[in-house]
């Protein structure tokens, strides 16, 4: 990120005026040449008013305004085709402070109503936010001498939480809190050398709260109209532009009320090192930072950083993000103040000890007269014990659990001697194995969990409850773990069996019960020194009714993985009914890197109604074909985090099809039957069989697109995981109407429903539907035309490639027609037939041309200069290149990804020139 300059004499001379005449900060974050809209401390510094934390907003005013942003301003509006389609857009900052806390609350706004209506996500998703759990991340500079140095990067090296955000003016701590609440508000401090990745208060001991909810204060919603979709006319940095298309949303129709959100914190001032009577004299810096991915999204007050690469493609995740998600923000605005405004306090001498919060506690004198060391014991109702001799100042207490049957449900608390022991670990961390829920109260830490779908398989021996204790005082200390309930189980026909086999804090004897004679649980504490190494890799176990089981080790490296259940059959598949679970913990289903999730099995639908259980379905009178093995159910995770995971599918029912179209259920009720003995199915034979298959490498896939209207073409790839057809047209005459059908092979491209609304992206009034997997059918019509004299896109449709060998898209135009000057109108295509207009005497200025492309995305398929995508670089490319300069003919933006070879954010003759000597080398 670039540095910019600060213009300090003028920012002196205004807080000259502060202090000799009490007037009002306001700063136009004029550092960075931001438009006016944006605003640092408009109407002063905050005030101290005391706040009530519960997501009602009613007690927060405009006076309290510390920042100003704008809506619609998130990378996602700068890019055409953006799978970045969650809003991460900051409105507004408040601050106050009272004797006891400092109170922020913020806004955030989505005017995807305004501006992009027709795309239904995330609009149909409700309180979007809840369902998120991205960080925010504030900045405070207290002024004290204990500075974070090094832009804020950790002491271990990167970026918190790996946010690839440095901060270049100085602060002393940093809050990190998940969107959702989910983790979090975390405290951190440093030093000169950086960050500590290790937080100083976690979400129990901060004493921070944190609500959201619906609506907003702001009685206007004001941002620069446009953008987002085909209709981009969205430019980097044009949020420095006054004269810009700046425009109050709400008078366009937006809705705060349904589409914007609210956060409220309070945070101790003591945990921030500092007193109400510090923030009225010196003043307190923030800064508000959003994220998505691995970089920030948006920030308060805002910083051009968040803005400097929004209109590129993300190379580091998916392309058709914006590469905002992914690129190093270094954040060199000005921070808003609370309490007094831009005056930077006196710092102190570096002689001087920095007073720790009082509430920390008193650290221990190795002086103890009975014993100058610390000894733990481990002890449990259900576990054998463990003992360690401190030698550090960490310790940490594992209990080993060993199960012969899975988990189903429990109940624990952990007690610790706190005259000599502080818990460091937090609530979300005790039960590292286990997707359940702790608790930390009254230094008692509790825990529960239960999840009827998704059992819990410790038949290796693995932690069950964890905890690492920072060692304050001298001699004896005991840890102590009490197991009241722990239940085991298993699935028998999609029907849970289980039993106690701790009830009550007692282990219960349940081998003579059926289905429970191989139970058995054992444990054992364990005691060391420091902190355990954490896991490095991700197991996750595969297991099923009906198919065998498997087991992949995944790497740290590896970010997704994916399960195939493989199905072979001499009988075809007509119908199938499952449910898929999987630890949410860590693993998260990515709908769009899996596709179609029974990609072989027609009349297949599937849905994930809550986070961990997908439920799925097939049913056709065209039976499946599966005589050679393949995918029956398909799914690919995103790794959220490292340990075990399992994932399980329970078919309920797999009906087969004989030659005399009689069926037979290979499962029913989720029990497998052997149906040999009925009539029709004596020379059934199948096989089944799990594998991974994230490591696979993308297939090689000839490509061709045929049309009785559009030029044919062909591309071979090899690295491309998707691709893109564009079937472009210029005419002469407007066009009025048209209706086509697209035909692919699903076997090998798969098509997301999702992106139907943007098959057409220059034509008003268009409709697209699939209601046959393979079959698009589409059409417009707009009786004031549509000018296509610029050549552009017709019709674009991007594919994931999921086969290998030859397919072809084909695109038959049933009907297509223009209008003339004089209004009178005429086909060019009519029943699928093609007509030269330019026989007509009203139509003698007919010319008209279709051209058909093939994009991929692969590092060595896709070729920089090559913007006709014909897979090599010529003098038809320069070219291509000054008709675009000229206006002649309108690029996409695959196009105008490999037509910039100069890499200098716009396309014009200099890019022609390179493209030219590429061509002669």
């Amino acid at each position: 990120m670039k540095k910019t300059t600060k213009i300090v004499s003028i920012l002196l001379a205004a807080l000259l005026l502060i202090a000799m005449f009490s007037v009002t900060l306001t700063v136009h974050a004029a550092d960075q040449g931001l438009a006016s809209q944006y605003k640092t401390n408009p109407n002063g510094p905050g005030i101290q008013k005391t706040i009530t934390v519960d997501g009602d907003i009613g007690d927060w005013d405009s006076s309290m305004i510390i920042a100003q942003g704008a809506a619609n301003d998130d990378p996602r509006v700068y890019r055409d085709n953006s799978m970045y389609e969650v809003p991460i857009d900051l409105y507004t900052l408040y601050g106050a402070y009272d004797s006891q806390n400092v109170y922020l609350m913020w806004e955030m706004t989505n005017v995807q109503d305004v501006v992009a209506p027709n795309d239904n996500y995330p609009l149909t998703q409700g309180i979007l936010y809840q369902t998120m759990n991205v960080p925010f991340f504030i900045a405070f500079d207290t002024g004290k001498d204990d500075a974070i140095g090094n832009s804020g990067k950790l002491t271990t090296g990167g970026t918190i939480w790996d946010s690839g955000i440095t901060i270049e003016n100085r602060f002393n701590r940093l809050i990190a809190v998940s969107t959702n609440g989910a983790n979090g508000p975390f405290i951190y401090s440093g030093n000169a050398s950086g960050l500590n990745p290790k937080e100083i208060y976690n979400s129990k001991t901060s004493g921070a709260t944190f609500k959201y909810g619906l609506g907003i204060k702001s009685g206007s919603v004001k941002g620069i109209d446009g953008g987002y979709g085909s209709n981009n006319n969205r430019k980097v940095g044009d949020v420095k532009n006054n004269s810009a298309a700046w425009v109050d949303f709400n008078t366009k129709g937006h809705k705060s009320e349904t589409m914007d959100f609210h956060y409220e914190m309070a945070v101790p001032l003591d945990k921030l090192g500092v007193t109400a009577s510090d923030v009225a004299s010196d003043g307190l810096g923030v800064m508000l930072i959003s994220t998505m991915g691995k970089s920030g999204m948006d920030c308060l007050p805002y910083d051009l950083s968040m803005n400097d690469n929004a209109d590129k493609p993300d190379t580091e995740s998916q392309e058709f993000n914006s590469f905002e998600k992914s690129d190093a923000d270094q954040i060199t605005a000005d921070f808003a103040r609370i309490g007094k405004g831009g005056v930077a306090p006196t710092p102190q001498p570096t002689t001087e000890p920095v007073q720790p919060p009082t509430d920390s506690p008193v650290q221990p004198t190795t002086s103890d007269p009975v014993s100058d060391k610390t000894v733990i014991n481990a002890i449990s109702n259900i576990f054998d014990s463990g003992s360690v001799t401190a030698t550090g100042s960490t310790v940490t207490v594992t209990y080993n659990l060993q199960s012969a049957m899975d988990l189903v449900n429990g109940q624990w608390n952990l007690t610790y001697d706190t005259s000599k022991l502080r818990l460091k670990s937090s609530a979300s961390k005790l039960m590292p194995n286990i997707n359940g829920t702790a608790n930390i109260k009254d230094n008692i830490a509790y825990g529960t969990f239960s999840d009827i779908n998704n059992l819990f398989d410790f038949k290796s021996s693995k932690a069950f409850v964890q905890a690492e204790f920072e060692v304050i005082g001298t001699g004896t200390a005991n840890v102590s773990l009490y197991v009241g309930e722990l239940s085991v189980g298993y699935k028998s026909g999609g029907t849970l069996v289980f039993q106690n086999a701790v009830q009550n804090g007692q282990k219960q004897n349940i081998s003579s019960i059926p289905g429970f004679s191989s139970s058995s649980i054992s444990g054992a504490a364990s005691v060391i020194n420091g902190t355990p190494a954490e896991d490095t890799k991700l197991t996750v176990n595969a297991s099923s009714n009906f198919f065998p089981a498997a087991s992949k080790v995944v790497n740290q490296t590896e970010k997704q993985v994916t399960v195939e259940y493989l199905f072979q059959s001499t009988h075809d598949l007509i119908n199938s009914e499952w449910t898929l679970t999987y630890d949410s913990s860590k693993l998260r289903y990515n709908s769009s890197a899996t596709g179609r999730m029974m990609p072989n099995a027609f009349g297949a639908v599937y849905s994930e109604p809550e986070q961990g259980r997908i439920v799925g379905s097939n049913s056709s009178l065209d039976p499946s074909d599966f005589t050679t093995e393949q995918p029956f159910v398909r799914v690919t995770f995103d790794v959220l985090s490292l340990g075990t995971a399992s994932v399980n599918l329970n078919v309920n029912i797999l009906g087969l099809i004989n030659s005399n179209v009689e069926e037979g259920y290979l499962v029913d009720e989720g029990v497998v039957k052997n149906i040999k003995g009925q009539s029709g199915f004596s020379d059934l034979s199948y096989t089944t069989n799990t594998r991974f298959g994230n490591s696979e490498p993308t297939p090689a896939l000839k490509v061709k697109t045929t049309s009785n209207y559009f030029q044919p073409t062909t591309r071979s790839t090899h690295d491309s995981s998707t691709l893109t057809t564009a079937f472009k047209l210029s005419s002469f005459y407007d066009l009025i109407n048209a209706e086509w059908e697209l035909t692919y092979d699903p076997a090998k491209l798969y098509f997301d429903q999702a992106n139907l609304s943007k098959l057409q992206p220059y034509l008003d009034n268009a409709v697209a539907r699939e209601t046959t997997v393979g079959k698009i059918k589409g059409n417009f019509s707009n009786i004031n035309g549509e000018d296509f004299e610029m050549e552009k896109d017709f019709l674009t449709v991007p594919f994931k490639a999921i086969g290998s060998g030859e397919t072809t898209v084909n695109l038959k135009v049933i009907f297509l027609s223009v209008v003339n000057e004089k209004g009178q109108e005429a086909d060019l295509v009519a029943n699928g037939t093609y007509s030269d207009l330019s026989k007509q005497s009203a139509f003698a200025k007919s010319s008209e041309y279709g051209a058909a492309m093939i994009m991929p995305n692969g590092k060595t398929d896709r070729i920089v200069g090559d913007t006709n995508f014909d897979g090599k670089v010529d003098v038809t490319d320069a070219t291509y290149v000054q008709k675009y300069a000229a206006e002649f003919i309108l690029f996409n933006q695959d196009q105008i990804a490999v037509a910039d070879v100069s890499n200098d954010g716009s396309v014009d003759v200099a890019d022609a020139t390179q493209i030219q000597r590429i061509a002669a080398r």
